[in-house]
């Protein structure tokens, strides 16, 4: 029996060398594409036409190289925002939407890092019935980028930085992103949006802050939910429990998320029908490799 191809495009990246790590586990010969000197061409992955490709790059490349694919039956698997809010594009957290995937879609999206956090908590506690929910977010340089993450271990200075807008060795910024004319910045319309489609709530109340702080990886997120109907705090945490990638920690920190497909959650608090809780995880891991590993698994079933 023939063995499949797996396309990787951008797998010099943070996240790409996080899903390379991964991937050596899948039955699949792994092409690496793109523009270094040791991978193939991107004109090579149009003749190549892999059974399955993986798109860790920029929105535009995605969006040059993707709708190609797609026309040659190729199935890609897209990191960035170019394709989530599409409304024939499928938005997936397997876990969580997993049935939303068919034979039909060659295109499917990866969500937001800090938005798939946050969906693991909302989605356990669903059955309480959320009514609006605010996130503030505490973001890792990672998230940025490699040039972003040099920018803390060099401590380069205001006006020095080459991946972030501002200096972060020491710093913290409320900007992630561009100030749309709403007043959220593209990070916190990404949250609110690609929540709304994953939980399949296009009027659920989202609102957030998106923090840049100066850690090298896994975001934090302190979450305010309302939910309709008062509820028990024992009961929250029980239905957090049941969430075989939830671990209940009493003080969840970025040293303890590294690498692992977990979401912590921890410090919850319960106010009238209002529960706060933190959570952490692994932005490259959880955030971004993992997750688009598990939508590859759930399409090789679908292709069997």
């Amino acid at each position: 029996m023939k063995r499949k191809l797996l396309g990787v495009v951008g797998s010099s990246g943070l996240v790409g060398q996080t899903f390379l790590k991964l991937a050596t586990t899948l039955p699949y010969e792994t092409l690496c594409f793109g523009r270094k000197s040791s991978q193939l061409s991107m004109d090579d992955l149009l003749v190549v036409q892999p059974d399955f490709c993986v798109f860790l790059t920029p929105e535009a490349v995605s969006r040059q190289y993707i709708p190609k694919l797609a026309k040659l039956g190729c199935v890609s698997i897209d990191n960035s925002s170019a394709f989530r809010l599409e409304k024939d594009v499928p938005l997936v957290v397997p876990e969580i939407n997993g049935d939303t995937l068919s034979r039909l879609n060659k295109i499917v999206a990866n969500p937001n890092c800090t938005t798939i956090q946050i969906v693991y908590v909302l989605n356990a506690l669903k059955s309480l019935d959320i009514k609006r929910v605010f996130a503030s977010t505490y973001q890792a340089v990672s998230g940025g980028g490699k040039d972003a993450l040099e920018d803390l271990i060099f401590a380069r200075g205001e006006g020095q930085t080459i991946g972030l807008p501002h200096e972060i060795a020491n710093n913290f910024f409320p900007l992630i992103g561009k100030i749309l004319p709403n007043g959220n910045s593209t990070e916190e319309e990404k949250v609110q949006n690609e929540c709304r489609k994953i939980l399949k709530k296009p009027k659920l109340k989202v609102e957030s802050l998106a923090v840049r702080v100066p850690v090298s990886n896994c975001h934090g997120v302190a979450l305010a939910i309302d939910f309709d109907k008062d509820f028990d705090l024992n009961q929250a945490k029980e239905l957090l429990r049941r969430c075989p990638t939830i671990i209940l920690d009493d003080c969840p920190m970025p040293i303890i998320a590294v690498e692992t497909p977990y979401v912590f959650v921890g410090r919850l608090k319960k106010q009238g029908k209002r529960l706060t809780c933190f959570c952490v995880a692994d932005n490259l891991w959880r955030g971004a490799s993992y997750n688009a590993l598990e939508i590859l698994k759930l399409l090789e079933k679908l292709y069997v």
